[in-house]
């Protein structure tokens, strides 16, 4: 009896392997078919959420949107039109393609409150991200126009991209869908038993971009500013409303000698701080721009406000910060960060 029920279980055993293997088998034919018979660009785009800062004079947004050929096949004679509202006034854009080869043209139509970019062409899986720092911000959507050769661009997620299924793709998804269904359930089943006769169960870790930060603004200690611009760059886009990102941009910046984005970046720092961390760190980022444009009394202004927060810690660094070469002989830099009381 006990030689039959072990019997009976490897004959099970055998059935589920042989049933995941056909299944794969027939999943992996119809994939084949699928990407032979559908070889087509398919543009999508993505408008991530606003950000927005306001004061007493003006307001301030972030649009940031991605364009992606999600397609297999190459799309050509790409228009992007993004139409802002009335009143608004675009500070700066800024366009990163995912690939150096990507070439493209922007026009301004300052009349109409618009930006258009061209492109020749994308690749399969080549995408464009875009970010507008925006002044007299308005709480409406960016209207987003999106168009190849044969093709209109749609939102990501939506049933729009149904329109876009010939009768031919039709019937391939109804033959690939059951067996997927059958490979999911299968594979998943024996997935399950496995993992939970292990114990393998973790929670997935929240992501942090802190520790990017710090080590964006090791880069710029160690004279690396390009690498602190692009990782800097890069947490912004995570979340754009942490105020030392923006503050050790401002820093980068201002070592390349590109003061006006300096300036741009330390506006949005001031405008998101959120504790007394990030004031700091503001206070101290400032006063280093500005001994960078050889600015003396402003950037001692800064300092004196960040020593007045942490008195420590703010002279200890100062002594040996390379951004305040310009102005360390000064009298009343040496005075502020003496150790006289």
């Amino acid at each position: 009896m006990a030689q039959t029920d072990r019997q009976n279980r490897l004959n099970w055993v055998q059935i589920l392997i042989s049933a995941s293997l056909t299944a794969l088998l027939s999943l992996v034919v119809s994939i084949v078919v699928f990407n032979y018979t559908h070889d087509k660009p398919k543009l999508i785009y993505e408008i991530f959420p606003i950000s927005s800062f306001v004061s007493d004079k003006t307001e301030l947004g972030i649009y940031n949107v991605q364009i992606l050929n999600d397609g297999s096949k190459e799309a050509e004679e790409i228009t992007c039109d993004f139409n802002f509202a009335k009143g608004t006034k675009i500070i700066e854009s800024k366009i990163e393609p995912s690939s150096s080869a990507i070439s493209y043209n922007t026009i301004n139509d300052s009349i109409k409150n618009k930006l258009t970019y061209k492109f020749p062409m994308l690749n399969p899986s080549e995408n464009c991200k875009f970010s507008f720092l925006i002044e007299n911000f308005k709480e409406t959507e960016l209207h987003l126009s999106l168009r190849a050769k044969g093709i209109i661009g749609v939102l990501r997620n939506t049933s729009e991209n149904d329109k876009d299924f010939s009768e031919k793709d039709s019937k391939i998804i109804i033959l690939v869908l059951p067996m997927l269904m059958i490979m999911v359930v299968l594979m998943s089943g024996l997935l399950f038993v496995f993992i939970r006769s292990r114990g393998w169960f973790e929670g997935s870790k929240e992501t942090n971009i802190h520790p990017q930060i710090n080590v964006a603004v090791d880069y710029c200690d160690m004279g690396l500013f390009e690498e602190s611009i692009s990782l800097l760059k890069k947490c912004i886009y995570k979340n754009s409303i942490i105020s030392s990102s923006h503050s050790n941009l401002a820093r980068a910046y201002a070592n390349t000698k590109e003061f006006d984005k300096a300036f741009m970046e330390l506006e949005i720092a001031k405008r998101t701080i959120s504790n007394d961390v990030d004031k700091l760190v503001f206070l101290y980022v400032s006063a280093q721009v500005y001994a960078l444009k050889n600015d003396k009394i402003e950037s001692i202004k800064f300092l004196r406000q960040a020593i007045e927060i942490n008195k420590k810690e703010c002279i200890e660094k100062a002594k040996i910060d390379d951004d305040f070469n310009n102005i360390r002989n000064e009298k009343e830099f040496i005075q502020l960060i003496s150790d006289i009381k």
